[in-house]
């Protein structure tokens, strides 16, 4: 019942995006994630019944037109493999994955559920903005081209700053 995947996860239905409601045409009760092919993550939203002790349950796919396929959402259409989801105390659900960049983790995302749209949204976990220092760091008003294997200063810092920042 369930698409074939490696690193799967079925979590209850995530917290509404802000300020919608149910849908008067039913709602999803879980979400299941998987990873594919080695390229991409994937989640597909459904219903599940538990069942009795010492079964499997039941899985149904929501609002699939033509076949279980059509429920199929891309989790991200980057560099983007192998997430785990999480749920924290406060009720939120977060994931992060592979960034298929050597040794590269992705920044942590919030899954929210939009009834309107039927499909699952990422933002950015409020727990980043804690990486962000004001006055920032450094603020270059020019792009700065670099050459291949060589390095370039961008000024001196007090001992820390700069332990965990962003480069865009």
């Amino acid at each position: 019942p369930f698409p074939a995947g490696e690193c799967p996860s079925l979590f209850p239905l995530p917290p509404l995006v802000p300020g919608r409601s149910d849908h008067p045409g039913g709602m999803p009760s879980h979400v299941f994630k998987f990873s594919h092919d080695g390229s991409r993550d994937y989640m597909v939203l459904g219903s599940y019944d538990a069942g009795p002790d010492n079964t499997t349950g039941t899985w149904t796919v929501f609002n699939a037109t033509a076949s279980a396929k059509d429920a199929i959402q891309v989790v991200d259409t980057g560099a983007f493999y192998a997430s785990k989801d999480m749920s924290v105390p406060d009720g939120r659900r977060l994931i992060y994955g592979w960034a298929r960049v050597p040794g590269m983790l992705s920044l942590p995302r919030e899954l929210t559920y939009d009834p309107l749209l039927q499909q699952i949204c990422f933002n950015p976990a409020r727990e980043l903005t804690a990486l962000r220092q004001l006055p920032p760091l450094l603020n270059l008003s020019k792009t700065i081209l670099l050459a291949p294997r060589t390095s370039n200063s961008l000024g001196s810092w007090p001992d820390s700053s700069g332990n965990s920042s962003e480069v865009w």
